[in-house]
């Protein structure tokens, strides 16, 4: 991703926790829902993410609640723009990656209950043909074809949604946005990485 997309912290979330990753020397940041702690990175067209795209992040909530991990929408359905959220309602306990074109939405589903504890490495990608693909620990969970995405004016935001609501209670390390889709052995690898396994050249 080109460009300068520094992220301002808001409401002092804090720094220097554990990191989730076991190899990985940087500490994540922990947030707090009930201080609306939250990061922002400017609103940018190349953070729209339109087409071929990669987003992903270690997460260890402490909440069943409905929490947004990293997001480009200002709002519920009809919002145009991209979300990696905690779904708590039908769906269950569960990781989602959202869709929304500003007429409808697509949500993903992923099927690992969150219930027994984290890290959680959380990984949404879409294709140029349409095709959106959420993977939990580097498992595949869930695919939807005739995705569309529409640009937004929102800033990115990470540990709430962009209307100041669904905030995160937990830690996120390693956010990535890529302008690109991953292969699904490079997502593997990642994962791999973080958890500490070996990982061939």
């Amino acid at each position: 991703m080109s460009g300068d997309h520094a992220g301002t912290y808001t409401n002092t979330p804090t720094l220097g926790s554990d990191p989730l990753l076991i190899r990985d020397g940087d500490p994540c940041v922990t947030f707090t829902a009930a201080s609306s702690e939250y990061v922002t990175i400017a609103d940018d067209s190349d953070l729209d993410l339109l087409t071929n795209h990669t987003i992903m992040c270690w997460v260890d909530p402490n909440t069943t609640n409905f929490t947004m991990f990293v997001t480009k929408r200002g709002g519920g359905g009809g919002n145009a723009g991209w979300t990696l959220r905690k779904e708590n309602g039908a769906g269950g306990n569960v990781l989602g990656y959202l869709i929304d074109d500003g007429v409808g939405q697509t949500f993903m589903s992923g099927s690992t209950d969150l219930i027994s504890g984290g890290p959680y490495f959380i990984c949404g990608t879409m294709e140029a043909d349409e095709t959106g693909r959420l993977y939990v620990n580097a498992v595949q969970e869930d695919t939807d074809t005739g995705l569309n995405l529409a640009a937004n004016a929102v800033a990115v935001n990470i540990g709430r949604r962009g209307d100041a609501t669904n905030h995160m209670d937990g830690e996120i390390d390693e956010v990535a946005i890529f302008d690109y889709v991953l292969s699904v052995d490079q997502i593997a690898r990642l994962f791999r990485i973080g958890t500490g396994q070996q990982v061939n050249p």
